[in-house]
């Protein structure tokens, strides 16, 4: 009798999803959130403001280049937890000093911990459905878009806590954020711990991306374009005279929509070519990225956050779903850090490199310029052949 396919839920998508929460709402993106205190506080330009976030991204980068080894030696999940209780508790301490060395460093480490988890996390929801095909391309899509979740959580927390407290209780945005980033690894951890890939050789099997190079070049400059919008927008609305609620509000949209995206690219996810969901992505976010630019009505800047939060997600759901659809299961978790060492290492310059930009010649400019990068990005990726979809080898009957 053929082997019977265990039933598998989208609720445990949905618990790993809190991963990302972390290593993503919460690790990367809600320093937004909390930077025009932190900048009234201790007196930053916008190159310094943006230096956090590069230690962040340089994290991110150190964290896929170990999590690259630590795969060749244990199971993703065992990265997958390290990495969250790293993120976790850096996010806690972060608030421990103005000092901006320690500062950087909690958000190195931050970084360092969140890619780990990230890059690992989604070889593991690709597992969890490998006897799904059907259902694994929103399955992947409910795992990216559980940032949203932290997005959200974010914003309706720490810029009222920010608002109440003044410029000088950013610290206690941190504890904050710590606190929600603990709790919340509770789900993810316990669905990671179920789920085991192990390469029974003892040697990974081989791989070459040689034809892949669109996809691979497309999602590096997607890394270096996205940030610049997720590290300064909350910070242009505030110079820009709008309110905090109002603020908040724009980035709760930023957030729902993020984890609105999988039904809204489900179709895309389940019958596109994965390369051709990554350029949509990317010129979505792309125009999304200059829209408030267009106009400095409200209503625009929401549909901006609007169309960014529901859209951004979809690159690394894109890359997972290729890897997937192209590799054997082995290499999932090294294919995907290995896109996330290239991401990380563009998303590590643009934070800084905007700054420099912004103080020179305003924050408009800035965001011009990670909008050309997500354009350029979109343009490549429409370059990517189809390949061959991967088989599993057959058992010799002997």
């Amino acid at each position: 009798m053929p082997n019977e396919v265990k039933p598998v839920s989208y609720w445990s998508a949905a618990s790993l999803a809190l991963g990302i929460a972390i290593a993503t709402g919460f690790g990367r993106f809600a320093y937004a959130l909390i930077l025009p205190q932190m900048r009234l506080d201790l007196g930053w330009n916008y190159a310094l403001a943006g230096l956090p976030n590069t230690w962040n991204a340089v994290g991110n980068f150190a964290g896929a280049l170990i999590a690259l080894f630590a795969l060749r030696k244990t199971e993703p999940r065992w990265v997958f937890i390290t990495g969250l209780l790293l993120t976790s508790s850096s996010l806690l301490l972060t608030g421990v000093s103005p000092n901006i060395e320690i500062i950087g460093l909690m958000r190195f480490l931050a970084g360092l911990g969140g890619s780990a988890a990230f890059a690992s996390g989604g070889a593991l929801v690709a597992k969890l459905f490998e006897s799904h095909p059907k259902r694994s391309g929103t399955a992947i899509a409910i795992y990216f878009g559980g940032g949203g979740f932290g997005i959200a959580l974010s914003s309706l927390t720490v810029p009222l806590l920010d608002s109440y407290l003044g410029a000088s209780g950013w610290p206690y945005s941190w504890f904050v954020l710590g606190a929600l980033a603990l709790a919340s690894s509770l789900a993810p951890i316990a669905v990671a711990l179920r789920i085991r890939i192990k390469n029974h050789t003892g040697v990974l099997e081989t791989f070459s991306l040689n034809s892949s190079w669109p996809t691979l070049a497309s999602y590096s400059l997607y890394g270096g374009g996205y940030i610049v919008y997720l590290t300064f927008a909350f910070a242009w609305m505030r110079e820009n005279h709008v309110s905090v609620l109002g603020s908040s509000f724009v980035w709760v949209v930023l957030g729902v929509a993020s984890m609105l995206s999988p039904r809204i690219w489900r179709y895309p996810m389940t019958h596109w070519y994965p390369s051709n969901v990554l350029a949509l992505s990317a010129l979505v976010t792309s125009v999304a990225g200059v829209l408030p630019l267009t106009s400095p009505s409200y209503a625009v800047v929401a549909l901006s956050a609007l169309l960014f939060g529901g859209s951004f997600y979809m690159a690394p759901a894109s890359v997972t779903a290729f890897t997937r659809k192209h590799f054997a299961p082995t290499t999932w978790a090294p294919i995907i850090t290995i896109m996330t060492v290239l991401f990380s290492s563009f998303q590590a310059v643009s934070p800084l490199l905007a700054g420099i930009v912004a103080d020179m010649y305003g924050l408009e400019l800035g965001f011009i310029l990670g909008s050309a990068v997500l354009l350029l990005s979109g343009l490549i990726a429409l370059n990517q052949r189809k390949l061959d979809d991967y088989a599993a080898p057959h058992p010799i009957k002997g």
